[in-house]
């Protein structure tokens, strides 16, 4: 009875420790590829009722097929977030509770393998943030981007060290693409191409947003958007402003210069009739 009891505690701590130790990973190398993301469709989904009927890397979660007349949802194991490079290599799942997809930073002390976040080539200085010359000269460089330090390209996912960051490789081309089917329940899998590449409109990158020539992270999007929003509402109140502003000018203006004109002419008859009294 001991021994099984000794036994039983031994396989916990070890399914505890391989727990623990999967939690600590950012990134997990899985077999699928851009390819079958891009090809998914419906007929390859699994309905559930909850996470336990769903493989690895995927949840139980809400699908709203907006191809059906009536737009029907239903729950389907939907895929969670990855990174895939376009020249089919394997996947990369990134552990959502480590890695922050709208900071783009990780949110405990855990480690990658690699490094995953890529910076726009126009968005790093020909000069390290990590160089001794900055610190002792307690000078900030300018830098608008910044990743884990690299020593090479292959330190990055995107292939290309560039003054210890990593950035698109404008020589190979390669190009990092973001694959999810969580984020969205009208889509089965969004897959777009991820924040620091390069991109000719917005709907290439996944958070169909860009700034200049590059894609943005997701969640950057809602920032774009509250700046129009606020630059719209801005330009709406001036217009208000120069509106108001041009129709006193034009309708109230006059009758108020008017109205001055006859009291002042109202004033100067009843002094002349006084001057004349006086005279009298």
């Amino acid at each position: 009875m001991i021994n099984k009891c000794f036994y039983f505690i031994l396989i916990a701590k070890v399914l505890y420790w391989v727990d623990f130790t999967y939690e600590q990973s950012i990134t997990t190398e899985t077999n699928y590829t851009l390819s079958y993301f891009q090809s998914y469709d419906l007929s390859k989904a699994i309905k559930c009722t909850s996470d336990l009927n769903c493989p690895l890397y995927t949840k139980c979660s809400n699908y709203t097929d907006t191809a059906t007349e009536n737009s029907k949802t239903f729950n389907i194991c939907r895929f969670e977030n990855f990174l895939c490079a376009d020249n089919d290599e394997p996947c990369l799942y990134i552990n959502s509770t480590l890695w922050n997809i709208h900071d783009e930073r990780a949110t405990s002390n855990s480690t990658s393998s690699i490094i995953i976040k890529t910076c726009p080539r126009n968005q790093v200085s020909n000069e390290s943030p990590f160089s001794s010359t900055n610190n002792k000269k307690k000078k900030k460089p300018i830098v608008q981007c910044r990743t884990e330090k690299c020593n090479s390209g292959e330190d990055c996912l995107s292939g290309k060290c560039l003054y210890e960051r990593c950035v698109y490789d404008t020589e190979s081309k390669r190009l990092i693409y973001m694959c999810s089917g969580i984020l969205f329940q009208d889509e089965l899998v969004r897959c777009g191409r991820a924040s620091g590449m390069p991109a000719s409109e917005e709907s290439m990158c996944f958070s169909k947003a860009m700034k200049q020539t590059y894609c943005l992270s997701y969640g950057d999007e809602d920032d774009t958007m509250l700046v129009l929003i606020i630059t719209a509402c801005v330009i709406a109140g001036m217009f208000v402003l120069v509106m108001s502003l041009t129709g006193c000018y034009l309708f109230v203006w006059p009758r108020i210069k008017d109205a001055y004109e006859r009291l002042k002419e109202s004033r100067n008859h009843e002094k002349e009739e006084w001057v004349d009294k006086v005279d009298t």
